[in-house]
């Protein structure tokens, strides 16, 4: 009866292998956000920031790639002040202004911290062009009246999951 049961068992072993599927590859990624922030930066009365978001890409039709990103701005707590979603076609850049008056009320001497993000779109699949959109950005803090760039800071700390909190 051994040899019977050897019998059985080597045949049960080769029977289960034929049945098993390997557990299926994860065909969707997770999902991928690359946000790049500016440190803090303080704006007073008289004074406007400048987030810039550059494509370095070669111009079409060559390989260069259109890039989308959201461009924000953010202050000490979190909260979002200002954004706006674009375009940015290779070898060009897009910007967003917050002005110190007529976007955060700012009198006299208010002065209030704030930083710059540009975050693109979410990818969940790697796809040629996702791969090879890339932004490079810089936070300005110029002076109103005269049109000077006072400060500039690089928007290249990355952030993961940044998500600022609405303004109230």
């Amino acid at each position: 009866m051994f040899p019977f049961a050897q019998r059985i068992c080597v045949f049960a072993f080769a029977a289960a292998g034929l049945f098993v599927q390997p557990a299926p590859a994860q065909s969707t990624p997770a999902p991928v956000s690359a946000t790049h922030t500016s440190g803090m930066i303080g704006i007073v009365y008289g004074q406007f920031a400048r987030v810039n978001a550059l494509n370095p890409g070669v111009d079409a039709p060559a390989t260069g790639v259109t890039c989308s990103a959201t461009l924000e701005f953010v202050d000490g707590d979190g909260v979002l002040l200002k954004s706006k979603t674009v375009s940015v076609a290779p070898g060009k850049s897009m910007y967003l202004d917050l002005f110190a008056d007529a976007d955060l009320m700012l009198t006299g001497t208010d002065r209030r911290e704030i930083r710059a993000m540009i975050t693109p779109p979410v990818v969940v699949t790697a796809t040629a062009s996702s791969a090879t959109c890339k932004l490079i950005g810089t936070l300005e803090l110029v002076d109103e009246p005269s049109g000077r760039t006072e400060v500039v800071l690089g928007v290249v700390h990355p952030v993961p999951s940044a998500t600022p909190t609405p303004n109230p």
